[in-house]
């Protein structure tokens, strides 16, 4: 088992070139549409190095396409210079992507979420204008069209989606979960849906507003302070009344995420019947989001289960009952829980892959707990294999597959690592390899990395039950 084992250097893809670390990013020809890869500078890969196959500009035709595919050429590669103009690309190009039948609805999920926090990251950046507001609704139209099509895109949307507490990552999970209990709840208009939806990805745009140092604060809040955050929600309204004309249900879900039905939310204070259906949807979904997020600034994270109970030990009273227990379902359902314990072996990506996918059943049950561990990457110096130096990372999930964890340094996919945990004085090391990184532009990332070889549900349990020194 990797956790038992002697590190080796040695034994970790001796003679693997990776494209990240080349400097090049991979696309998939089946999963993009031919016509977008004619705004980028196009490279081939011939095994040891990587060559222009065609100049930004230069238009790329079906006949391109195909002859590629003939010749068994499943990718191409760009500059990790223009990752910028290859998630522009794919925006441009994403309502082809959901609609195209021959894309397989996994590959959707990632696109459609990538996407997502791209964009969601940019408008984080500061203040979105009108021309972010359209790029908003041009996303979310997509993420409408995917999860009414198809049954299982939600679950696919979750395997991918990130759970960190990071504004911009938080404001793309509530987006698909709006959107998708208010189409399980009856709502099957797709404008009402994405007009919530829409409100969704912007309901927080208001804490830019609020300074990062107190956001991100481990202390309690003062009362001032306490006012300071709660102002995120008028800040957000009177900015997007500055440069939108967005609809009224857009704007409650932005308004009234935080009213409750008890009149002890804010800022406003309304009750009941009046706090919107649209604000009513975005409440139950915004608080599930927020307890069971990690964040490297808090001590405890709920789990499904707790967070689940909580709302609807707050149905009574500060949540919609209807809405709680529709999603309740869905989340049961999505998760595959059972018997009130959480059983992922049917929702087998969450941040990793599997590493051995000739497993009749995938064993991807996903623990959480927070653990301070240490990272070392794996490089090669001329003809030899070597660590870096110790970086201090918090893990805060895993399965048999893989892990995620936050670290306070951003890494390359397919960047091998050696995560080292100090357990009772016995170190053990993990060998891995980086899958993702979001960088979330206040000096955390959040990394999802595959295990080299997996580990048995046993070790983890045990890991998650031991002291940590």
């Amino acid at each position: 088992m990797a956790g038992h084992t002697k590190f080796d250097a040695r034994n970790i893809y001796p003679h693997r070139k990776l494209c990240c670390q080349a400097g090049f990013l991979p696309v998939p020809l089946k999963c993009v549409p031919y016509e977008s890869l004619s705004e980028l500078d196009l490279y081939l890969s011939n095994g040891s190095d990587y060559v222009l196959y065609r100049n930004m500009g230069i238009q790329f035709s079906r006949k391109d396409y195909q002859r590629l595919l003939e010749a068994g050429i499943e990718s191409v590669y760009v500059s990790v210079r223009e990752h910028q103009l290859y998630h522009q690309a794919l925006e441009r190009s994403l309502e082809a992507i959901v609609a195209d039948p021959e894309i397989q609805q996994e590959k959707k999920a990632e696109i459609l979420y990538s996407t997502s926090l791209e964009i969601a990251n940019q408008i984080m950046l500061e203040p979105p204008a009108k021309r972010e507001i359209n790029r908003t609704e041009s996303l979310v139209h997509s993420t409408v069209k995917m999860i009414i099509q198809n049954d299982t895109a939600f679950r696919q949307l979750f395997s991918v989606s990130n759970h960190d507490y990071y504004t911009a990552t938080h404001m793309v999970n509530v987006c698909s979960s709006v959107v998708y209990l208010g189409w399980k709840m009856g709502l099957l208009q797709e404008d009402f849906l994405q007009k919530i939806g829409v409100g969704a990805m912007l309901h927080d745009v208001g804490k830019l507003f609020i300074s990062a140092e107190l956001l991100n604060t481990e202390e309690k809040f003062t009362d001032d302070e306490y006012k300071q955050i709660q102002s995120h929600v008028q800040l957000g309204c009177e900015h997007l009344l500055r440069v939108a004309s967005l609809p009224p249900e857009s704007m409650m879900v932005v308004a009234e995420h935080h009213e409750r039905m008890d009149g002890s939310g804010y800022p406003l204070g309304l009750q009941g019947e009046e706090i919107s259906l649209a604000g009513r949807l975005a409440a139950v979904v915004d608080t599930f989001e927020a307890m069971t997020s990690v964040r490297p600034y808090r001590r405890h994270t709920f789990s499904v289960e707790d967070a689940l109970e909580y709302l609807e030990y707050g149905a009574s009273y500060k949540y919609d009952q209807e809405i709680v227990t529709v999603f309740k379902s869905l989340m049961l359902e999505t998760l595959d829980l059972k018997g009130g314990r959480a059983n992922f072996d049917s929702y087998a990506e969450f941040l990793c892959g599997i590493t051995d996918n000739k497993r009749a059943k995938r064993e991807a049950t996903r623990y959480y707990f927070r653990i301070p561990a240490y990272i070392r990457t794996i490089n090669r110096v001329e003809e030899e294999l070597k660590l870096g130096p110790a970086k201090s990372i918090i893990i805060h999930n895993m399965s048999s597959s893989g892990l995620g964890l936050l670290s306070c340094r951003p890494m390359k996919p397919d960047q091998n690592i050696c995560i080292t945990i100090p357990i009772l004085g016995k170190p053990i090391h993990l060998i891995a390899v980086v899958v993702r990184c979001y960088n979330h532009g206040d000096g955390w990332y959040t990394v999802g990395a595959k295990f080299h070889t997996p580990v048995e549900k046993s070790f983890i349990q045990n890991l998650k039950n031991q002291k940590v020194n």
